[in-house]
């Protein structure tokens, strides 16, 4: 479980405060497919890389699993983070002269675990990438980068998965599969997916619909669920 407990964040400009994330408290819990929205520069990203244990809130505290997690050394952060939380960009940002599979192999020698290829094959398999194992980034459509950044997300097997416009470069057919793909993991992996959107035609494949607007993190699921059907 996530929970943020008066979460803030504050900048300066100038003499100037500017309040991007007002106190914000609310749980998240496993197998809970969320969808944060709202207008640019909102507070969407922000709130995201709090919760990715990215960037440390002015005031509040963010428990995973009941562990504060910003008063943990920065060592200890930078292993959830690698090791807890999946993240996905709207760059699928894989490193260009590694094959698909490849890809996957050098994630795990990153994190200093056996080469499992048994779990490469498994999450390859569930993502229906594995024709794909073979080919460079170049060589694959911009829905099936995505789909394979999803599956590193995936490969450590971390509670966590952040989104952040996974779908925005994508065409609607492909960023419907994409959006499916995370709705899928939501279902069958015991790990939250978070997604930060501009569109709100993904909003009919989430549990949950969280609206961010001046800085105000309000749960909008039942007024977005009636408007997608």
């Amino acid at each position: 479980m996530i929970e943020l407990i008066n979460i803030t964040k504050d900048f300066s400009d100038g003499s100037a405060i500017i309040n991007i994330l007002k106190p914000t408290t609310i749980e998240l819990k496993p197998h809970e497919f969320t969808a944060i929205v709202g207008p640019s520069g909102s507070g969407k990203s922000t709130l995201l890389t709090i919760i990715g244990a990215l960037q440390k809130p002015t005031t509040g505290t963010l428990k995973i699993n009941g562990q504060d997690v910003y008063s943990l050394s920065e060592d200890k952060q930078a292993d959830l983070r690698f090791m807890s939380i999946g993240f996905v960009l709207q760059q699928s940002n894989l490193v260009p002269y590694l094959t698909v599979r490849e890809q996957f192999e050098f994630k795990l020698q990153q994190s200093q675990m056996k080469n499992n290829r048994d779990q490469i094959d498994r999450i390859l398999t569930l993502l229906e990438i594995k024709k794909l194992e073979k080919k460079y980034p170049d060589d694959i459509s911009g829905g099936e980068r995505q789909r394979v950044a999803i599956g590193l997300a995936l490969l450590l097997d971390p509670q966590i998965i952040l989104a952040d416009e996974p779908t925005a470069s994508l065409d609607t057919e492909k960023a419907i599969n994409v959006v499916k793909t995370l709705k899928k993991i939501s279902d069958e992996f015991e790990s939250i997916v978070i997604m930060v959107t501009h569109d709100q035609r993904m909003l009919q494949y989430v549990d949950r619909t969280l609206e961010m607007k001046d800085g105000v993190l309000t749960d909008q699921t039942q007024q977005w669920s009636v408007k997608s059907h």
